[in-house]
C-alpha cells in the first residue's frame, strides 16, 4: 500500500477522489493502513464518497448499534486523514475565475440499498 500511495503522490495530482468501497465490511480493515493512506496529498484536496461495502451491510452485526458505530468510525478515520467526505453534499472548487462542482451522493436506490438516513437514522 505504501508503494501505491507513493505512486499517487509522485503523480502530483491536483485532486484525489475515493469513490467508495474503501473496506469490504468493517472499518477495522483500515487498521494496517491508517498511517499510510493519510499520506495522500493533493493541493485541491482528497475527497471521498461511501460505497455500498462501506456501510457494513454485508456483515452480520450482533447489534444494530455496532453497524452504526462502524460507519461513524469509517467516516472519522477519513476526516482524520484530512479527506472531505461528500455525503449527500456538494461544494465548488475555484481556480482563476473558473469553478467546478463536486457532488457526493450516498449509495442508495431501490430496495437493495435504502438511503442510510432511511435505514439507520441520523448519523
Amino acid at each position: 500500500m505504501q508503494r501505491v500511495v507513493n505512486r499517487i503522490n509522485g503523480l502530483a495530482p491536483d485532486i484525489v477522489f475515493f469513490t467508495g468501497d474503501i473496506v469490504n465490511d468493517r472499518s477495522v480493515e483500515l487498521e494496517p493502513f491508517l498511517p499510510i493512506l493519510g499520506q495522500i496529498q493533493a493541493p485541491y484536496g482528497v475527497y471521498s464518497v461511501l460505497g455500498n461495502h462501506d456501510y457494513g451491510d454485508y456483515y452480520d452485526w450482533e447489534y444494530p448499534e455496532d453497524k452504526i458505530q462502524n460507519l461513524k468510525r469509517l467516516q472519522k478515520i477519513q476526516e482524520n486523514w484530512g479527506w472531505v467526505i461528500l455525503n449527500n453534499e456538494s461544494l465548488y472548487l475555484k481556480k482563476e475565475g473558473d469553478r467546478i462542482a463536486l457532488l457526493g451522493v450516498e449509495n442508495w436506490g431501490g430496495s437493495s440499498f435504502p438511503a442510510i438516513w432511511q435505514s439507520a437514522g441520523s448519523l
